[in-house]
């Protein structure tokens, strides 16, 4: 019996009910290939234990086992999707603030660091907040000092003095 089909039986049965519901949800709006890891799933969810799984020879197994490999991985991406957090979507944002900086593309950049800024203060995740305002001040910074550039100083401190209170 392939190896992956093992480890995709496994990782099937540890699944939690939300998880197995979200991993279907992901296949289905995907690909016809993906949808037969549907079927995958939903085959070995019904096998009791890995000794049937094993004595079974015929050729709806043999169909899952050549897909075994490429669902193991595929199941692996979306659980990984499902367990994703707000502090890695913060993160990750703040890594394309620091690509854009560098590519000097401010109208980019003022979009992605809006979104970022909205997203830790939902979360309450000032910290990231702060890191997210340092990269504001310090693309500020770069610009000649007038009465706007000011004002906005002035506010990315006053929000920030805001947050830290909290």
């Amino acid at each position: 019996m392939n190896l992956y089909l093992t480890y995709t039986y496994k990782l099937v049965k540890s699944l939690s009910p939300s998880e197995k519901g979200y991993v279907k949800k992901y296949f289905n709006n995907q690909s016809r290939r993906q949808s037969s890891f549907i079927e995958l799933i939903d085959y070995l969810d019904a096998v009791e234990n890995i000794n049937e799984l094993k004595s079974n020879e015929t050729d709806v197994l043999v169909k899952h086992t050549i897909i075994s490999e490429d669902c193991f991985y595929a199941l692996l991406n979306a659980i990984e999707k499902y367990h994703s957090s707000s502090s890695k979507e913060i993160r990750k944002n703040l890594n394309i603030i620091e690509i854009l900086t560098e590519k000097n593309l401010p109208n980019q950049l003022d979009k992605v660091i809006a979104k970022s800024k909205t997203l830790a203060d939902k979360e309450k995740k000032y910290n990231l907040y702060a890191e997210i305002c340092d990269w504001e001040i310090a693309i500020l910074g770069q610009k000649p000092p007038t009465e706007k550039t000011l004002k906005a100083f002035e506010q990315i401190f006053d929000s920030l003095e805001k947050r830290i209170g909290k």
